[in-house]
């Protein structure tokens, strides 16, 4: 298993970063590995609720069906999913008050469906992974603070 942690500062009330993450219908404007979503997409996600995200990443697309596990408005947001490739990932979302803002921080835990990939994994992919959500991270900062 392997994880990656990421953090940002969104100068917006959490409430408002807390609507626009578990909106899987914005996931493609900020994270760089979203090529579409279906499902339950277009509101801030329940527990329960499934989303069918298409990714891409290196070159390699999967399909990964998500369910929310768990929400704690504004400040925890916990979902899983297995992808077509045989991948696992659960990603919790924190979004704590500060400064008038957000920090929020972005938690991937996955696990890759071959011992080859995890192989791989562990000597560069996983470096890939933590560098895309930070970019991700970036993106979803400048697409808030932009937002009137």
């Amino acid at each position: 298993m392997a994880r990656t942690c990421s953090t940002v500062f969104i100068n917006k009330p959490r409430a408002t970063v807390f609507a626009y993450v578990t909106a899987a219908s914005h996931w493609s404007v900020w994270h760089p590995a979203t090529v579409a979503v279906n499902g339950d997409v277009n509101r801030s996600a329940e527990v329960g609720d499934k989303i069918v995200e298409k990714i891409r990443f290196m070159g390699r697309h999967d399909l990964f069906t998500w369910v929310a596990r768990e929400r704690t408005f504004p400040e925890r947001w916990v979902f899983d999913g297995t992808g077509a490739s045989g991948a696992q990932a659960k990603i919790t979302y924190t979004l704590s008050a500060q400064n008038q803002g957000t920090l929020f921080e972005r938690e991937l835990v996955y696990t890759m469906a071959t011992p080859f990939i995890q192989f791989l994994d562990k000597l560069f992919l996983g470096r890939r992974m933590t560098a895309e959500s930070e970019k991700g991270l970036e993106r979803l900062k400048q697409t808030l603070e932009a937002m009137p």
